[in-house]
């Protein structure tokens, strides 16, 4: 009889099925590696293994929590909330892009249950290149253009003595209820044709 010391000695030697019917007409044999017979049913036993493996070999000690998810941004998310996190760090997706991977996961970060954790997430690229996300409501990182925009608005209005005591942010609560109101119009389309438009100009800092 085969015991197991402990369930990590599950992990890996998954079978190798022979697909008969659907290869009949093959002229060779193919087999099917069944990973979902590892304990968390998938391939990624595997790798986690590992990671841990080179992590402790390095003296870095790892504590491991079990999230079940069928989304692995839910899941990502899930656990930062119950570790308290403030900053999660990913390795970038091999079928994302780091926008799209930072997208699907703010969108894991809506659905949790409140209070919401103010996170900050790391997409780490094999360059070795960063990009930051806030994940959630959270002040606007604005580019140079965009402050001296919001800076002439400003003074454009001050200069009437009735809004002498205006400051930047009315400018800028004033500029998002229009465009709120007007996302609900027949402008909707017009108005995100020159949002495409300024998400493909070249980023100036």
């Amino acid at each position: 009889m085969d015991i197991k010391q402990n369930i990590l000695e599950t992990i890996g030697n998954t079978p190798l099925i022979r697909l008969n019917k659907i290869t009949r007409d093959f002229p060779c044999t193919v087999l099917a590696k069944v990973d979902y017979f590892n304990p968390g049913n998938s391939i990624k036993d595997r790798m986690a293994v590992k990671m841990v493996d080179v992590a402790e070999k390095e003296g870095k000690p790892i504590s491991l929590l079990v999230v079940p998810a069928t989304d692995v941004f839910e899941a990502i998310m899930v656990t930062a909330q119950r570790l308290d996190s403030s900053r999660v760090v990913c390795g970038l997706s091999n079928k994302l892009s780091a926008d799209e991977q930072a997208k699907l996961t703010g969108d894991a970060w809506e659905r949790l249950a409140e209070p919401r954790p103010r996170l900050m997430l790391e997409v780490c690229a094999p360059d070795g290149s960063i990009r930051e996300y806030a994940l959630g409501p959270h002040t606007p990182r604005l580019r140079a253009q965009d402050l001296e925009l919001m800076h002439q608005l400003w003074l454009n209005i001050t200069s009437d003595p009735r809004f002498s005591g205006a400051h930047h942010y009315h400018i800028v609560a004033l500029a998002l209820e229009e465009l709120q109101r007007e996302l609900t119009t027949e402008q909707r389309a017009q108005l995100l044709q020159k949002l495409q438009e300024e998400m493909n100009r070249p980023n100036q800092q």
